[in-house]
């Protein structure tokens, strides 16, 4: 029993007090700020209690496999399953004190790094994460599913384990490429929420490992495939289902994308109060119903300012044709801003525009604007206070069509998909993710809320007692 309701806790902790918030929030952040949000409750904040719940995770899985690999030789397991089991136990060790990381790791590792590899390199945290990690999960989930391969109740939980890392890895590396800088916590939600499901299923495995016999006791089945089945396709319809009226409702395609291609192209220039900066551009195909950009108060009390927009024919000042406002935070650096557009643009296909970003603020506060070079999405230039830059430089923004279910926006949508391999890789990475974030938790929970069913135990062998069941 305490198996189970240790299971129920930790589904609920990740899942009721992370990922659904997060995902509520990014949906409807006027109905639940993203400030709201209890910072305790988010793993990806160092020094949290939900972050030490993560590494905890990790670290059951570090005990477990531990367990394992030391009682292999007393229940007559080959070296192989000794060996995953031991490299499994020290790769998650390595991952739990990496999540559990202060700035004091962070600067002992900086340390060792310079030391060993000199100034410029940053080898051995990459040599770790990407090269010597995911070679140990892969060698030891090998060996493991292959040598216990009769017992599903070990074999599959350890398999969607790996696949849930797998992921989150492939997460990770497509960050820079595929999630722009204002998807940033959607990535993280996303990557903590498969790091999790991995460390569960794993641990999950490897505590079914550790009360079985492979010579005394027949294997339990933990997984019946009727009810992975219908778990499998109930998690690919409501992912369908709710991502189709998230598409059709709240997602904004990005029809203008004038971001960096790469942070070396990125800088910024600086405005006083009421002074302003002036991009040139032309009507997209649809709609304009938002616009981001990178600005951020420099105030030296820590005051935040407004940063505003306002869109008019290029040449003219006047009439506005749509405008908006949002605070810009006390940063040193510029963060991304949304500014909702008041009325949405609605202008023929090629217009040439004027989009004037003005700064409000105190007297002795600077509005930091984020700008770029080489931009090759924005056919016009850039004027602050009246001058116009260099012809290679632009403003760094993204305007972003209407959210109403329009057949404009289904036809943004299509040439968005269209326009190149980013977006059709991020459909499919996210829907891949969010399938089995989902996934995972109707599984853990159907299998705390049910018994395994084992088959018929032989004359003289004991019973089959998987850590599961042993709790009861």
């Amino acid at each position: 029993m305490a198996g189970r309701l240790l299971l129920l806790s930790a589904v609920a902790t990740c899942w009721g007090g992370f990922v659904v918030p997060q995902l509520i929030s990014l949906a409807f952040p006027e109905l639940l700020p993203p400030s709201a949000l209890p910072r305790y409750l988010d793993p990806g904040i160092e020094g949290t209690p939900a972050n030490a719940i993560w590494a905890a995770a990790l670290l059951a899985v570090a005990v477990l496999a531990l367990a394992n690999a030391i009682s292999g030789p007393s229940r007559d397991q080959s070296w192989v399953l000794v060996a995953g089991w031991t490299i499994l136990a020290l790769a998650t060790t390595y991952l739990a004190w990496d999540e559990l990381s202060t700035d004091l790791h962070k600067e002992t590792l900086a340390g060792l790094r310079r030391t060993v590899f000199g100034e410029s390199l940053d080898v051995l945290a990459w040599t770790l994460h990407l090269g010597l990690l995911p070679a140990a999960f892969g060698l030891a989930v090998a060996g493991i599913a292959v040598r216990d391969r009769r017992n599903r109740a070990i074999v599959l939980p350890l398999s969607l384990g790996l696949a849930a890392w797998v992921l989150t890895t492939l997460v990770d590396l497509s960050r820079p490429a595929v999630f722009a800088d204002h998807a940033d916590q959607f990535e993280i939600v996303l990557d903590e929420s498969l790091e999790f499901s991995g460390s569960l299923l794993i641990a999950l495995s490897a505590s079914v490992a550790l009360g079985w016999h492979p010579k005394t006791q027949p294997a339990a089945d933990l997984f019946p495939g009727r009810r992975l089945c219908h778990l499998a396709v109930g998690s690919v319809a409501l992912v369908t289902v709710l991502g189709g009226l998230a598409a059709a409702f709240l997602f904004r395609a990005p029809v203008v994308d004038a971001q960096s291609i790469s942070h070396v192209d990125r800088f910024r220039f600086s405005l006083g109060d009421q002074e302003a900066a002036v991009q040139e551009l032309r009507m997209p195909a649809v709609p304009l119903g938002s616009v981001h950009i990178r600005a951020a108060s420099r105030d030296p009390a820590d005051r935040a300012g407004t940063v505003g927009v306002r869109l008019t024919r290029r040449g003219t000042s006047e009439p506005i044709l749509a405008e908006g406002s949002a605070p810009a935070p006390a940063r040193q650096v510029p963060a991304w801003v949304n500014i909702t557009l008041h009325p949405k643009l609605v202008e023929p296909e090629g217009q040439p525009l004027a989009l004037a970003v003005v700064a409000d603020l105190s007297q002795d506060a600077r509005l930091l604007v984020g700008a770029t070079k080489r931009n090759r999405h924005v056919a016009g230039d850039l004027w602050i206070n009246g001058q116009m830059t260099w012809p290679d430089q632009s403003l760094e923004f993204v305007a972003y069509g209407t959210n109403e279910p329009t057949r404009s926006k289904l036809a943004g949508l299509l040439t968005l998909l269209a326009s190149g391999w980013r977006w059709p890789l991020l459909f499919v990475d996210v829907f891949i993710a969010l399938t089995f974030i989902t996934f995972v938790p109707l599984l853990l929970v159907s299998l705390a809320l049910s018994r395994p069913s084992s088959p018929p135990q032989e004359a003289d062998g004991p019973a089959a007692s998987p850590a599961l069941a042993a709790g009861e």
